[in-house]
């Protein structure tokens, strides 16, 4: 035993180590795309012009931001070869009634009650949406006029807020659609780009709905959209992809982070109106300020620009020169800010190799005289003690949350509708989990008098066995389960071949050794 802790302990603080360095590198690297210096500055000069001052209750402001985006920048974009259809109106599409070259719409619209659907529930709702919409609707015509990827972003701000990292993301969209138009001519995309700077999105996405249910422009080409790419502010400062319904693998490095934002029930933002394939992209900066009045433009950083502007160009050359790819026979995994992409193929192929190992080992251990009961237990053992621990954990979680309520340190809404997390919590709720697990499986282990190498044989068979239900379940986001099933199974198998010799040289059982898997 002696010579196995003086092997065993340095490597466990060695792996304990590096996986906390990847850990961080992981939230704070992308090898994504960047701008450069000059579309940094451009997109600053387009954010101090427009000031982004806009919401309903503020009607000035909100005149003067959509003005500028739909006089001044598309203006220029107009000047320089675009097709001016400036100014129309609901139900009225003469000048823009098909796309043949880059062109450009003004939609101002009163948004009608059908456009809502099931989503209007009171008559507050249709008090405030009762006014006048104005979107600014920049398209380029593709090859294909029947696959349409809709870039959206909203170009009103909260309600007394510059919602600068917001203001951020529509600028650097105007940006790179005046880039667009410059390549445009040499080299036409595959699928039709429209690009959607929406307004009211901070009231139910109005501007949004009003697109999608009211704007018959270009042969109705907001009913021919196949991809939705939002670009929003929210999370807690990366720059996050979430999908739902298409594959992110082609947009390599982009996702530093996957986080999906939880919203507070009821409210609706520009990525909830589509029900098709879409990406939300989001950059927020920190949680204490945004959408506030605090949420300044000098708060955002050339760095931040650069990053989305890249986000950006790579999103319109992956799926505007590309194909639009579907998730059912792909899967993504995302590590150090690199994804990868991997056929359904592959998971099914490690899910049989799974259990292909899950039947050797079974075997194997049930040949050199390791009781199936046994193991049995350290299954239910390490199955009761995640249930318990969870339970205490989320018990704990609600008494502190509703003490902070009480205190008003935060919102009752944020106990179960926010989302954060950093590092700092990540690392820290880790280790509570881990605290509250082991402490709870090392009672349980006793009160059922449950063998250490039975738990960890159990313990191994448990991933095993999530492993491989997910690698047929989930192909698509199995790859690192049915990988870590295969690991399992391969140690299992190989322990139980050298358990006996194991024990004569160290004095201590092989099982031990299973702590290496998990990190």
């Amino acid at each position: 035993m002696t010579k196995l802790k003086k092997i065993y302990y340095p490597i466990l603080a060695v792996l304990f180590v590096i996986a906390l360095v990847l850990g961080v590198v992981f939230s704070q690297v992308s090898t994504g795309k960047k701008s450069d210096e000059a579309f940094a500055g451009n997109v600053r000069a387009i954010m101090s012009s427009m000031s982004f001052v806009h919401n309903s209750y503020e009607q000035e402001n909100q005149d003067n931001v959509r003005n500028f985006i739909a006089s001044s920048s598309t203006g220029i974009l107009a000047n320089e070869g675009f097709e001016n259809a400036r100014g129309t109106m609901e139900k009225d599409y003469a000048d823009c009634a098909s796309l043949v070259q880059p062109s450009y719409v003004v939609q101002t619209v009163i948004l009608s009650e059908d456009s809502f659907g099931d989503m209007v529930e009171s008559d507050d709702e249709l008090f405030y949406s009762a006014r006048e919409l104005c979107n600014i609707i920049v398209a380029f015509p593709g090859k294909d006029a029947e696959n349409v990827v809709l870039f959206v972003a909203n170009y009103d701000s909260a309600a007394g807020s510059q919602s600068g990292i917001e203001g951020m993301q529509a600028a650097t969209m105007l940006q790179t659609v005046i880039e667009l138009k410059d390549s445009f001519e040499s080299k036409q995309p595959e699928n039709t780009l429209v690009f959607l700077f929406s307004d009211a999105e901070h009231e139910g996405a109005y501007g949004t709905y009003a697109f999608k249910n009211q704007f018959k422009g270009f042969d109705d080409i907001a009913q021919k959209v196949k991809l939705v790419i939002n670009f929003d502010a929210k999370g807690t400062g990366a720059l996050a992809v979430s999908s739902n319904g298409i594959s992110v693998s082609a947009v390599s490095g982009l996702a530093s982070v996957i986080n999906d934002e939880m919203y507070p029930s009821g409210v609706h933002t520009d990525y909830d109106v589509y029900d098709t394939a879409k990406l939300n992209v989001f950059f927020s900066g920190n949680r204490d300020y945004l959408n506030t009045t605090r949420d300044t433009i000098s708060k955002v950083s050339d760095s931040q620009i650069k990053t989305m502007g890249g986000v950006m160009s790579s999103l319109v050359d992956t799926y505007g020169y590309g194909e639009i790819n579907g998730t059912e026979a792909n899967g993504t995994f995302s590590y150090l800010g690199l994804t990868f992409s991997y056929s359904s193929v592959v998971s099914y192929i490690l899910g049989a190799l799974a259990i292909v190992l899950l039947i050797a080992s079974v075997f194997e251990l049930n040949r050199h005289g390791k009781k199936a009961s046994g193991i049995a237990r350290g299954v239910v053992t390490q199955i009761a003690a995640l249930i318990i621990s969870a339970i205490a954990l989320y018990a704990c979680y609600f008494i502190l949350a509703y003490l902070l309520v009480g205190f008003g340190a935060i919102p009752v809404h944020a106990v179960i509708g926010v989302k954060y997390m950093n590092v700092g919590l990540f690392i820290a709720s880790l280790l509570l989990a881990f605290a509250a697990y082991t402490g709870t499986f090392l009672v349980l282990r006793r009160v059922y008098k449950v063998k250490a190498t039975d738990a960890a044989r159990g313990g191994a068979l448990l991933i095993m066995l999530v492993g491989i239900i997910m690698a047929f379940a989930m192909p698509s986001a199995s790859l690192i389960f049915a990988l870590t099933a295969v690991l399992e199974g391969i140690a299992l198998w190989v322990s139980a071949e050298l358990s006996q010799n194991f024990k004569n040289k160290y004095g201590a059982d092989i099982e031990r050794l299973f702590v290496y898997t998990l990190p």
